[in-house]
């Protein structure tokens, strides 16, 4: 696991990046090692978390003929089984790296074949020193980030933040990436807060000629057709099984210590049943609350009772809330960002790496076998609603405020009425309802822009609904486009790297992926629970209190936490906001939300109004520290 970055090397090109103070800001991802390499008007750096081969797996590594040079931050699991190829077919390595594989792969195939052929979690950079091509690639899911920056020339970093303050260019804030993100908490694929700043998508790669062309291409899609004759449950389930197995086995290979994550829940508990199997001498890490309702230690405790398994259960974050703190996690996130659990995500991988170098996780399992609370609901309102009487009760939800306590009911009879549009899944997602966040716009330079990216939204929510024959693959299949690796994945790659910690996602494993996504979505939501048919899978393996919890989030107390302190902060950065001649948002209606959020969260526990409130202080310390202030951030 490493950081990357590199430049088009021309002088004048450049942007004035520093390519050793962009890997010093990089340098928790990869605290073991780093390198730099130039060469074709290029310039490749890495700094290195050692995991497969530390002595020898150095980077940046050259193929023997000199041809390619590359950076990868990630892992090829699949590795063992491509390298016995390429030895058969009279290929030598010199170390026992997956990235030696995948160099030598891309040697043989060119980067497009090699991609289809490699099971993992990656962004790299290659370069082509016969004909200087840049090749970037990144993994199916988006485990891994890759941000491309061109603003002047082109530059690449595996953060945001460094490309912000390393480099001597314009920062602007970007219109259509900030709606996103203050509508949804987190970007929409392929943009940033910083206009000029994309990232690349999953499951694509990119080629950039010596001369500047750029040509993009896919490698992967997501399944769009469910297998109604998927046959019977026993098969189904022996299927899962297998496929899971097969996956944690892979991913237990490392030269380090590796353990476990392991809450109360079910996904890291199957993926804990699975590890058990090969390595029966596994570690796992657990991290509670005081409050019941957000300590998942008791149910991790009989999970590892039950298998077996040495846990270490540590307490979450005592601290109260601080600007300070927010200000750190801006430095790993680069831009505004709504999801109060990176912080037990932080402290859960802080406790992990006392003990380990490398972690499992049971990322994914929620989105590919219908976990989340918005799967039942989804089930449920395909039941009650839709046709005519959808759309009438979404125009009824239009006469009720969205905040205070009129807030759920517009949200259901809303939600209720996006069916027959095939706006269910862009509804569900996302703190701001459409009609709010462009009142927020209103008589701003921003207003267009605003509205137009939130129309690609809704037009990307009904391409997807339209496209599938089952509604259940509909959510999932936005959910893996969309919040998975904008949210969720984003979370943990820079909570976990801040702390030099590698996790791994074994339920993002595209076989069993493609698998869990073909089974009818009747399978999988019944009877107001989620993940069915994975929870029959895994009943001769965990306990049954496991097995029949409901699904609970990785979570804050975020009302405690939050407190008064908070208010009084965000009330300053509002007002310091509403005076601020370049103020993005119409300040009016800002602090007219404000007010209503504030007042209605000191007596209520709203999720939504909540995590708007701390959605808006980011943004506006983002503005202070990283879109104004970026060079007074550490680089080292």
């Amino acid at each position: 696991m490493c950081g990357i970055a590199g430049a088009d090397a021309r002088a004048a090109t450049t942007g004035g990046l520093d390519l050793s103070k962009v890997l010093g800001m990089l340098q928790h991802r990869g605290p073991d090692d780093s390198g730099e390499w130039r060469g074709v008007g290029w310039c490749l750096g890495t700094v290195r978390l050692a995991i497969i081969d530390p002595q020898r797996g150095v980077q940046p590594m050259l193929s023997p003929d000199g041809r390619w040079c590359l950076v990868f931050n990630g892992e090829v699991y699949n590795f063992t089984l491509l390298r016995a190829g390429l030895e058969s077919r009279g290929v030598r390595f010199r170390t026992d790296s997956d990235t030696e594989v995948l160099l030598q792969l891309v040697a043989e195939r060119g980067v497009p074949a090699a991609l289809e052929a490699v099971e993992g979690m990656f962004a790299f950079a290659m370069v082509d020193t016969w004909s200087g091509d840049l090749w970037l690639a990144r993994d199916r899911f988006g485990e891994k980030p890759l941000y491309i920056d061109r603003r002047e020339g082109f530059a690449f970093c595996s953060e945001l933040a460094p490309l912000i303050v390393t480099r001597d260019v314009a920062r602007r804030p970007c219109a259509r990436g900030l709606t996103a993100i203050l509508r949804t908490g987190y970007p929409w694929p392929g943009t940033t807060a910083i206009e000029g700043i994309g990232e690349l998508l999953p499951g694509t790669w990119l080629r950039r000629s010596s001369k500047g062309g750029e040509e993009l291409g896919v490698y992967w899609k997501l399944p769009d057709r469910v297998d109604e004759e998927s046959g019977p449950a026993e098969r189904r389930e022996a299927k899962i099984l297998s496929l899971l197995d097969a996956s944690v086995r892979d991913r237990l290979v490392a030269d380090v210590p590796l353990g476990l994550f392991l809450s109360g829940g079910i996904d890291s508990a199957a993926v804990a049943a699975s590890a058990v199997r090969f390595r029966a001498d596994i570690r796992a890490v657990s991290v509670g609350f005081d409050t019941a309702a957000h300590d998942e230690r008791p149910l991790a405790r009989l999970t590892a009772q039950r298998l077996g398994i040495m846990l270490q259960e540590e307490s979450g974050v005592s601290t109260t809330f601080s600007s300070s703190v927010v200000d750190e996690l801006l430095q790993h996130y680069g831009q505004p960002f709504h999801d109060t659990s990176a912080i037990p995500t932080r402290a859960v991988s802080l406790a992990a790496r006392r003990h380990f170098k490398v972690v499992l996780s049971g990322d994914g399992g929620d989105e590919l076998f219908g976990g989340y609370p918005s799967h039942l609901r989804a089930d449920r309102l395909l039941s009650l609603s839709g046709g005519r009487l959808g759309a009438a009760c979404s125009r009824a939800a239009a006469l009720l405020p969205d905040r205070g306590r009129w807030e759920p009911v517009q949200r259901a009879l809303e939600l209720n009425g996006t069916v027959a549009a095939g706006l269910l899944p862009h509804a569900m997602e996302g703190l701001f309802t459409d009609r709010t966040l462009l009142t927020l716009f209103r008589s701003t330079p921003w207003e267009r822009e605003a509205a137009e990216q939130l129309e690609l939204m809704r037009e990307e929510s009904r391409r997807i609904w339209f496209s599938v024959d089952d509604p259940l693959l509909a959510i999932s299949s936005y959910e893996l486009r969309v919040s998975l690796p904008q949210d969720i994945l984003t979370k943990v790659d820079r909570m976990s790297m801040a702390e030099s910690l590698e996790v791994r996602a074994p339920f993002l494993d595209s076989r069993l992926a493609a698998y869990a996504l073909s089974l009818p979505g009747h399978l999988k939501v019944e009877g107001g629970l989620g993940k069915r048919v994975l929870r029959q899978a895994l009943q001769d393996r965990l306990p049954r209190p496991v097995l029949d919890a409901p699904k609970r989030g990785f979570t804050l107390p975020v009302r405690s936490w939050l407190g008064e302190k908070f208010w009084a902060a965000l009330r300053e950065e509002v007002e310091a906001y509403a005076r601020d001649p370049a103020a993005e948002l119409n300040p009016k209606a800002l602090v007219q939300q404000f007010r209503a959020d504030a007042d209605w969260c000191r007596h209520h526990d709203s999720y939504r109004a909540l995590h708007r409130s701390f959605l808006l202080f980011t943004f506006f310390r983002w503005r202070r520290c990283i879109l104004r202030n970026g060079d007074s951030l550490p680089t080292t």
